[in-house]
Protein backbone atom coordinates (compact mmCIF):
# COMPACT_ATOMS: atom_id res chain seq x y z
CA UNK A 1 0.00 0.00 0.00
CA UNK A 2 1.46 3.37 -1.22
CA UNK A 3 0.98 6.02 1.99
CA UNK A 4 -0.34 9.38 1.00
CA UNK A 5 2.64 11.18 2.95
CA UNK A 6 5.14 10.42 0.35
CA UNK A 7 3.93 12.07 -3.05
CA UNK A 8 6.05 13.59 -5.29
CA UNK A 9 5.08 15.98 -8.04
CA UNK A 10 6.34 16.28 -11.27
CA UNK A 11 6.19 19.49 -13.89
CA UNK A 12 7.99 19.76 -16.98
CA UNK A 13 8.73 22.96 -18.07
CA UNK A 14 9.46 24.78 -21.66
CA UNK A 15 8.71 28.41 -22.33
CA UNK A 16 5.82 28.38 -19.04
CA UNK A 17 7.26 32.11 -18.17
CA UNK A 18 3.45 33.86 -18.47
CA UNK A 19 1.93 31.22 -16.60
CA UNK A 20 4.33 29.03 -14.39
CA UNK A 21 3.96 31.22 -11.30
CA UNK A 22 0.40 30.82 -10.80
CA UNK A 23 0.01 27.44 -11.75
CA UNK A 24 2.81 26.03 -9.38
CA UNK A 25 1.43 28.28 -6.64
CA UNK A 26 -1.99 26.53 -6.98
CA UNK A 27 -0.71 23.48 -7.05
CA UNK A 28 1.28 23.94 -3.67
CA UNK A 29 -2.23 25.70 -2.29
CA UNK A 30 -4.30 22.48 -3.38
CA UNK A 31 -1.96 20.05 -2.02
CA UNK A 32 -1.81 22.00 1.10
CA UNK A 33 -5.21 21.96 1.56
CA UNK A 34 -4.74 18.10 1.14
CA UNK A 35 -3.08 18.30 4.48
CA UNK A 36 -0.32 15.80 3.12
CA UNK A 37 3.42 15.65 2.88
CA UNK A 38 4.51 16.37 -0.75
CA UNK A 39 7.30 18.01 -2.91
CA UNK A 40 7.32 19.33 -6.22
CA UNK A 41 9.75 19.11 -8.87
CA UNK A 42 9.76 21.39 -12.07
CA UNK A 43 11.81 19.97 -14.71
CA UNK A 44 13.03 23.24 -16.54
CA UNK A 45 13.86 22.05 -20.32
CA UNK A 46 16.02 24.86 -22.22
CA UNK A 47 13.28 27.58 -21.91
CA UNK A 48 14.26 30.70 -23.58
CA UNK A 49 11.66 32.84 -22.19
CA UNK A 50 13.07 33.35 -18.05
CA UNK A 51 11.26 30.13 -17.16
CA UNK A 52 14.21 29.11 -15.00
CA UNK A 53 14.46 32.52 -13.33
CA UNK A 54 10.63 32.25 -12.36
CA UNK A 55 11.12 28.51 -11.62
CA UNK A 56 13.97 29.19 -9.48
CA UNK A 57 12.07 32.17 -7.76
CA UNK A 58 9.06 29.46 -6.90
CA UNK A 59 11.94 26.95 -5.41
CA UNK A 60 13.62 29.73 -3.20
CA UNK A 61 10.93 31.13 -1.32
CA UNK A 62 7.98 27.86 -1.67
CA UNK A 63 8.57 25.03 0.62
CA UNK A 64 8.96 21.28 -1.10
CA UNK A 65 9.41 22.88 -4.77
CA UNK A 66 12.52 22.20 -5.97
CA UNK A 67 13.76 23.16 -9.56
CA UNK A 68 15.97 21.43 -12.05
CA UNK A 69 17.50 23.55 -14.60
CA UNK A 70 18.42 21.85 -18.28
CA UNK A 71 20.59 24.65 -19.93
CA UNK A 72 20.21 23.23 -23.71
CA UNK A 73 16.67 21.75 -24.40
CA UNK A 74 16.80 17.82 -24.05
CA UNK A 75 13.21 16.91 -24.91
CA UNK A 76 10.59 16.73 -22.64
CA UNK A 77 10.54 12.77 -22.04
CA UNK A 78 14.44 12.96 -21.21
CA UNK A 79 13.77 15.54 -18.73
CA UNK A 80 10.79 13.82 -17.28
CA UNK A 81 13.56 10.92 -16.97
CA UNK A 82 16.10 13.28 -15.27
CA UNK A 83 13.50 14.45 -12.38
CA UNK A 84 11.67 10.73 -11.88
CA UNK A 85 15.48 10.04 -11.20
CA UNK A 86 15.16 12.17 -7.71
CA UNK A 87 12.27 10.29 -6.61
CA UNK A 88 13.17 8.34 -3.35
CA UNK A 89 9.92 6.19 -2.41
CA UNK A 90 6.07 6.57 -2.57
CA UNK A 91 3.50 8.01 -5.46
CA UNK A 92 4.48 9.91 -8.78
CA UNK A 93 2.66 12.42 -10.06
CA UNK A 94 2.57 13.62 -13.57
CA UNK A 95 1.31 16.89 -14.35
CA UNK A 96 1.32 19.54 -17.54
CA UNK A 97 2.34 23.14 -16.39
CA UNK A 98 -0.19 24.37 -18.15
CA UNK A 99 -3.07 22.79 -15.58
CA UNK A 100 -4.78 22.13 -18.78
CA UNK A 101 -6.38 18.62 -16.13
CA UNK A 102 -8.56 19.89 -13.39
CA UNK A 103 -6.88 19.90 -10.35
CA UNK A 104 -10.25 19.01 -8.61
CA UNK A 105 -9.48 15.44 -10.38
CA UNK A 106 -6.32 14.92 -8.17
CA UNK A 107 -7.63 13.32 -5.29
CA UNK A 108 -9.41 10.62 -7.35
CA UNK A 109 -5.99 9.92 -9.45
CA UNK A 110 -3.91 9.45 -6.24
CA UNK A 111 -6.52 7.42 -4.49
CA UNK A 112 -6.72 4.99 -7.50
CA UNK A 113 -2.92 4.44 -7.83
CA UNK A 114 -2.53 4.58 -4.36
CA UNK A 115 -5.50 1.74 -3.80
CA UNK A 116 -5.12 -0.52 -6.99
CA UNK A 117 -1.27 -0.27 -6.89
CA UNK A 118 -2.17 0.41 -10.97
CA UNK A 119 -0.54 3.03 -13.15
CA UNK A 120 -3.18 5.72 -12.87
CA UNK A 121 -4.31 7.36 -16.37
CA UNK A 122 -5.93 10.95 -16.79
CA UNK A 123 -8.11 10.46 -19.82
CA UNK A 124 -9.96 12.52 -22.07
CA UNK A 125 -11.90 9.78 -23.85
CA UNK A 126 -13.57 8.03 -21.31
CA UNK A 127 -17.59 8.14 -20.36
CA UNK A 128 -17.32 11.20 -17.67
CA UNK A 129 -14.65 13.27 -19.31
CA UNK A 130 -15.18 16.93 -19.61
CA UNK A 131 -12.90 18.17 -22.33
CA UNK A 132 -12.75 21.26 -24.01
CA UNK A 133 -9.98 21.39 -27.11
CA UNK A 134 -9.59 22.33 -30.55
CA UNK A 135 -11.31 19.76 -33.29
CA UNK A 136 -7.90 19.01 -34.97
CA UNK A 137 -6.38 17.88 -31.85
CA UNK A 138 -8.98 15.67 -31.12
CA UNK A 139 -8.96 13.75 -34.16
CA UNK A 140 -5.13 13.74 -34.46
CA UNK A 141 -5.11 11.99 -30.60
CA UNK A 142 -7.67 9.11 -31.48
CA UNK A 143 -6.08 8.56 -34.60
CA UNK A 144 -2.84 8.27 -32.71
CA UNK A 145 -4.71 6.53 -30.03
CA UNK A 146 -6.18 4.30 -32.05
CA UNK A 147 -2.62 3.80 -33.84
CA UNK A 148 -0.88 2.12 -30.22
CA UNK A 149 -3.40 0.40 -29.78
CA UNK A 150 -3.21 -1.38 -33.12
CA UNK A 151 0.54 -1.69 -32.39
CA UNK A 152 0.99 -2.92 -28.85
CA UNK A 153 -3.18 -3.65 -27.64
CA UNK A 154 -2.75 -2.06 -24.38
CA UNK A 155 -6.70 -1.37 -24.38
CA UNK A 156 -5.77 2.34 -23.11
CA UNK A 157 -8.59 5.39 -24.22
CA UNK A 158 -5.82 7.98 -23.81
CA UNK A 159 -1.99 7.14 -23.89
CA UNK A 160 -0.65 10.77 -24.23
CA UNK A 161 -2.76 12.69 -21.45
CA UNK A 162 0.07 14.68 -19.33
CA UNK A 163 -2.01 13.76 -15.92
CA UNK A 164 -1.17 10.46 -14.23
CA UNK A 165 0.20 9.02 -10.84
CA UNK A 166 1.95 5.52 -9.97
CA UNK A 167 4.08 4.30 -7.75
CA UNK A 168 7.58 4.23 -7.15
CA UNK A 169 8.11 0.38 -7.47
CA UNK A 170 6.37 1.05 -11.07
CA UNK A 171 8.44 3.53 -11.50
CA UNK A 172 12.04 0.92 -10.79
CA UNK A 173 10.69 -1.38 -13.64
CA UNK A 174 10.28 1.04 -16.15
CA UNK A 175 12.35 4.17 -16.25
CA UNK A 176 15.45 2.20 -16.81
CA UNK A 177 14.10 1.06 -20.15
CA UNK A 178 12.78 4.43 -21.37
CA UNK A 179 13.60 5.71 -24.83
CA UNK A 180 11.52 8.16 -25.75
CA UNK A 181 13.02 11.83 -25.05
CA UNK A 182 10.08 13.90 -26.65
CA UNK A 183 6.68 13.53 -27.92
CA UNK A 184 5.56 9.91 -27.06
CA UNK A 185 7.22 9.52 -23.41
CA UNK A 186 3.70 9.11 -22.35
CA UNK A 187 2.61 6.48 -24.80
CA UNK A 188 5.96 4.23 -24.33
CA UNK A 189 5.61 4.90 -19.93
CA UNK A 190 2.08 2.77 -20.60
CA UNK A 191 3.38 0.54 -23.25
CA UNK A 192 6.58 -0.54 -20.57
CA UNK A 193 4.17 -0.64 -17.13
CA UNK A 194 2.13 -2.88 -19.17
CA UNK A 195 4.72 -5.21 -20.47
CA UNK A 196 5.96 -5.14 -17.19
CA UNK A 197 2.44 -6.70 -15.39
CA UNK A 198 1.41 -3.87 -14.53
CA UNK A 199 -2.02 -2.78 -14.71
CA UNK A 200 -3.52 0.70 -15.80
CA UNK A 201 -7.03 2.68 -14.85
CA UNK A 202 -8.24 5.66 -16.66
CA UNK A 203 -10.19 7.91 -15.10
CA UNK A 204 -12.42 10.61 -16.75
CA UNK A 205 -11.19 14.31 -15.78
CA UNK A 206 -11.91 17.53 -17.08
CA UNK A 207 -9.73 19.21 -19.52
CA UNK A 208 -9.60 22.55 -20.89
CA UNK A 209 -7.01 22.72 -23.25
CA UNK A 210 -5.02 26.24 -23.82
CA UNK A 211 -3.55 27.31 -27.18
CA UNK A 212 -0.72 25.49 -28.55
CA UNK A 213 2.45 27.02 -30.07
CA UNK A 214 3.62 23.54 -31.93
CA UNK A 215 1.67 22.77 -35.07
CA UNK A 216 0.48 19.44 -35.39
CA UNK A 217 2.19 19.47 -38.97
CA UNK A 218 5.37 19.54 -37.28
CA UNK A 219 4.17 17.03 -34.44
CA UNK A 220 1.87 14.57 -36.13
CA UNK A 221 4.59 13.13 -38.02
CA UNK A 222 7.59 13.15 -35.72
CA UNK A 223 5.20 11.36 -32.96
CA UNK A 224 4.11 9.09 -35.88
CA UNK A 225 7.99 8.25 -36.47
CA UNK A 226 8.73 7.37 -32.79
CA UNK A 227 5.95 5.36 -32.05
CA UNK A 228 7.48 3.04 -35.01
CA UNK A 229 10.90 2.71 -33.39
CA UNK A 230 9.42 2.36 -30.23
CA UNK A 231 7.71 -0.76 -31.51
CA UNK A 232 10.81 -2.12 -33.61
CA UNK A 233 12.67 -1.67 -29.85
CA UNK A 234 9.59 -3.63 -28.24
CA UNK A 235 7.80 -5.68 -30.96
CA UNK A 236 4.14 -6.34 -30.70
CA UNK A 237 2.12 -7.72 -27.94
CA UNK A 238 1.23 -11.48 -28.47
CA UNK A 239 -1.97 -10.84 -26.69
CA UNK A 240 -3.96 -8.03 -26.17
CA UNK A 241 -3.19 -6.71 -22.27
CA UNK A 242 -5.80 -6.02 -19.89
CA UNK A 243 -6.58 -2.87 -18.83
Amino acid sequence: MIKMDALTIIIPAHNEAQRLEKNILNIVSYFNRLKVSYNVIIVEDGSNDGTHKIASKISSKTPYVKTIHIKKRIGKGTAINKALKHVKQGLVVIMDADLAANLKCLPELIRTARDSGSVALGSRFIAGANTKRPLRRTFASRIFNLIVNLLFRTNVRDHQCGFKAFGKNILDKTLPNMRNSYWIWDAEFVIRAKRAGYRTVEIPIVWREPRHESPLSRIVPRMIMELFATFINLGPSIKAVKA
